[in-house]
């Protein structure tokens, strides 16, 4: 169900960055974020200029695609075969 999905997302974004120092978040695009990093995402067609990281000392917390200004996914969810992707609202 995908508000369950998102509900989850949230909770687990808000954990993941509440208890971090606002000022050591680092805000990187899908071609700064490295090969390494974005092998296994698979886009289904995004754009990969609206694809965002945040990065807390030298590890990922989350991706999101960013349409109109606006966030549209920040939940990456397996799709086996060792990928992932984003999931929309």
């Amino acid at each position: 169900d995908l508000q369950e999905y998102l509900l989850a997302s949230i909770d687990e974004i808000r954990i993941n960055v509440q208890s971090k120092n606002i000022n050591q978040l680092e805000y990187l695009s899908f071609a700064q974020a490295g090969r390494k990093e974005t092998s296994d995402i698979d886009l289904e067609g995004i754009d990969p200029q609206q694809v965002y990281f945040v990065k807390y000392l030298k590890r990922f917390v989350f991706a999101a695609v960013i349409r109109d200004r606006k966030i549209a996914s920040f939940t990456l969810v397996s799709k086996g075969n060792n990928k992932v992707h984003f999931v929309f609202y």
